[in-house]
């Protein structure tokens, strides 16, 4: 008896131990992962929040900067509509490119009710194509103009859709790597202030 009670000890205290020794080895790094992932959506909010927004009323050829993080702008027209993800409102299109890649740009003027409803027609789109993909998001917050969905699938490519200042952005490309630093450089360069 003692010695089933002994080894019931024994269980326990190394159980113990072992959630103990998970607690100080992964809550640490868990705290750090999750701060990190503060500090980047900080950041993406610093970035939406300098933007240099167009008017309202702005002719596309006055919405898209020239050269975006090695991309030059191919054309600028109001061909907005997204078929592919149930977008068709009036809007700004832009096409990027560099080397083989290429980058189209749609820029919608919208309330942030209209952005909500605009993303979430996206998301759907994603989530009907029937591949697996992947989808991180960001919600419009109520109290504040920002708000940023990412989503990615084999059959749709990737599509980052960001909304500050009363725009939609919508940035979209079939390539394969991640092209938030072309999402956060475009914020970051000045438009052109004439026609092309």
């Amino acid at each position: 008896m003692w010695k089933i009670i002994g080894i019931g000890c024994g269980v326990v205290v190394a159980l113990g131990v072992a959630v103990t020794v998970a607690a100080l080895v992964f809550v640490p790094r868990l705290f750090d992962f999750a701060q990190k992932k503060l500090a980047e959506e900080q950041e993406r909010q610093a970035i939406a929040a300098a933007w240099d927004a167009p008017d309202r009323g702005a002719a596309p050829a006055q919405v898209f900067p020239l050269m975006v993080k090695g991309y030059r702008l191919d054309r600028a027209d109001d061909r907005a509509d997204v078929p592919e993800l149930n977008l068709d409102v009036k809007g700004a299109h832009a096409v990027y490119s560099a080397g083989a890649s290429r980058v189209e740009v749609f820029a919608y003027p919208v309330s942030k009710l209209e952005a909500e409803a605009l993303m979430a027609r996206a998301e759907r789109a994603y989530e009907q194509d029937g591949e697996r993909g992947v989808r991180e998001f960001t919600s419009v917050d109520i109290e504040d103009s920002y708000g940023r969905v990412y989503l990615s699938a084999p059959g749709l490519g990737q599509s980052h859709l960001w909304f500050t200042k009363g725009w939609l952005l919508v940035f979209r490309t079939p390539d394969a790597e991640d092209r938030e630093a072309f999402v956060r450089e475009f914020l970051r360069t000045p438009r052109r202030q004439g026609g092309v």
